[in-house]
């Protein structure tokens, strides 16, 4: 074969191997269907999923969480009134100890939840806050707040927990008067439930907790308009539940048990600030507390079969912080007036036994309901676009 013969040869051996590895790559790399303003490939479609799905759970949470997050640091609260004025063995101290570590933990956590929604999502705050179940609901974080520091002044931190109880103040009293300005001026009774004096009486916590870390006596005002708001309130919501209940829905009458809750909050601030030396006020105080710690019981059947009716809509925060406050509160009159009484300290360590089985059951319902929520809310996720895949179109 002559040497121009086999020049020609190697180069169609050349060109076939070139166009063989061009068509290789052409199978393994295909072209994007358009060249622009087309289909969009998977990786530069694909949205943030984590984004979303936060702010999807941040939509979907309720006001609930601040009832769950004061009834959880009102646990902690409760256990250490409790070790602190009656006897307690030393494990029982520790025990004390460790739930109160976890309460604060736990119940900031819940707190620090919403608290991410008023960053992220402010005008579904703003929606809740004007909402009749948030404008109710929502200054239990204020609540939760003072308790918290609370917790920090005992444990040293003085000036930070004296920050955080003036705003906690500061919130609750424009939550309270955003409260006063909805019901007052459009005269909105018809809603009435339990649930409307935790803004008013609640307000209370401010005079008990800002005695106990020393702010000042002028604290004692929260006091007196916490009371004169619980002589109106208390017996108005009581009629209404009992002589009228068929204008009341399910979701409401399971309310109920925040009947303990005023009297009790009332009783602890009033001991709090140095008050108890007026025995009648503290006494009527305590028949309050009682009474309506026997209401509560005696409706307890019914509020079970009703719960069972109304499942996926029945509150599950509703008996968390009263449970704990009224033992916090019968502990506190206890250690003041029947500290000798055997039968009378059975009676407060059962009902901080109650208070811790109530948070913890209504805890884990809370969570439990949230995350099924949450999970099915996810397969609908607002924005998603779906991405297609290679058979989904044809040249």
């Amino acid at each position: 074969m002559s040497r121009m013969e086999k020049e020609v040869t190697w180069a169609g051996r050349g060109r076939r191997k070139g166009e063989a590895r061009a068509s290789g790559m052409a199978t393994t790399e295909r072209a994007p269907l358009l060249s622009s303003g087309g289909v969009p490939t998977q990786r530069d479609s694909a949205p943030p999923r984590s984004s979303q799905s936060v702010r999807v759970g941040l939509g979907m949470m309720e006001t609930s969480v601040a009832s769950m997050a004061l009834g959880v640091c009102g646990l902690g609260v409760t256990w250490q009134v409790a070790t602190q004025y009656l006897l307690a063995g030393k494990v029982v101290k520790v025990a004390a100890d460790i739930i109160s570590l976890v309460s604060f933990n736990v119940g900031t956590t819940l707190f620090l939840a919403y608290m991410t929604k008023v960053a992220m999502m402010p005008k579904a705050v703003i929606e809740d806050a004007l909402s009749a179940d948030g404008n109710a609901n929502l200054p239990c974080l204020a609540m939760a707040l003072m308790m918290m520091a609370w917790w920090l002044d005992i444990h040293g931190f003085h000036g930070v927990g004296r920050v955080l109880w003036v705003v906690a103040v500061v919130a609750h009293v424009g939550l309270l008067l955003l409260f006063c300005v909805r019901h007052l001026s459009k005269r909105e009774w018809d809603p009435m439930t339990p649930a409307w004096m935790i803004p008013t009486v609640g307000i209370a916590m401010a005079a008990g907790t800002g005695a106990s870390i020393g702010i000042g006596a002028w604290t004692g005002v929260f006091f007196w308009l916490a009371l004169a708001a619980f002589i109106v309130q208390y017996p108005a919501v009581l009629y209404r539940v009992h002589v009228h209940p068929s204008i009341i829905s399910d979701e409401d009458e399971l309310l109920y048990p925040l009947f303990a809750a005023p009297a009790a909050v009332l009783l602890s601030s009033w001991i709090s600030m140095g008050g108890h030396q007026g025995h009648a006020l503290t006494h009527f105080l305590f028949l309050v507390e009682m009474v309506s710690i026997v209401l509560v019981a005696m409706r307890l059947p019914h509020l079970t079969g009703l719960a069972s009716l109304t499942a996926g809509k029945a509150p599950t925060t509703a008996y968390a912080f009263p449970c704990d406050v009224a033992a916090k509160a019968c502990v506190l009159y206890t250690h003041l007036y029947l500290t000798g009484s055997t039968v009378m300290v059975v009676c407060c360590w059962f009902f901080v036994a109650v208070a811790t089985a109530a948070v913890c059951i209504s805890l884990t319902k809370f969570v439990r309901n949230s995350l099924d929520a949450l999970a099915a809310a996810k397969q609908f996720v607002p924005g998603e676009r779906v991405v297609p895949q290679e058979n989904d179109y044809e040249l």
